[in-house]
């Protein structure tokens, strides 16, 4: 069994009694979500790229670090800022995934994931907490910063490539449009 594997049984073996209870609903495959955010957020090969989102809230790692459960209240009072800009309330689902260490998605109430984020962010890992239909996203970076916004763009579902096709084609089907309609002059 991987590190990864073995880590990310762990952290589910962590979350059990909240699974078994049914206030976490895990599935098998974080994908769907992780494309959701590709698709909302402007990324570059580290994760979203904070520096190029309008107005994006964020809180930077204290130096030297504290252990998260020192500091548990703090990242509390941000996930609840959080919560009230993405209107989030205390029922409300979210969806968070990992950026590697974890390959499912953990589904929960709001009020759920006040009450285990310590478990979920103490992994080696960035971790993404997300509105189930990407509108918001807030992330706890592997260095301990934390960050959240709304979604910076949609991304087309067609690729530029294939854009740019679309559009050379668009200006061919004109120009042949525009040569058929002209009458020769006559002299």
């Amino acid at each position: 069994m991987s590190n990864s594997s073995y880590g990310q049984a762990n952290l589910i073996e962590n979350l059990r009694p909240l699974v078994d209870s049914g206030q976490i609903v895990i599935h098998d495959d974080d994908t769907p979500w992780v494309d959701l955010i590709r698709a909302r957020f402007l990324l570059h090969t580290t994760g979203i790229c904070w520096e190029k989102i309008p107005s994006p809230q964020c809180r930077y790692a204290e130096q030297p670090r504290r252990p998260i459960t020192d500091k548990a209240e703090e990242i509390k009072e941000f996930l609840r800022e959080y919560a009230v800009a993405a209107g989030l309330g205390p029922d409300d689902k979210c969806i968070v995934v990992g950026d590697g260490f974890t390959s499912v998605a953990f589904e929960m109430s709001f009020s759920t994931l006040l009450d285990c984020f310590v478990t979920l962010f103490s992994e080696p890992q960035g971790t993404c907490v997300i509105k189930p239909d990407g509108s918001w996203c807030f992330v706890f970076t592997f260095e301990e910063n934390m960050y959240y916004c709304m979604r910076s763009f949609q991304r087309p579902e067609i690729s530029c490539r294939q854009k740019k096709k679309a559009e050379q084609l668009n200006r061919n089907k004109a120009r042949q449009s525009s040569s058929a309609k002209q009458v020769p002059r006559m002299r």
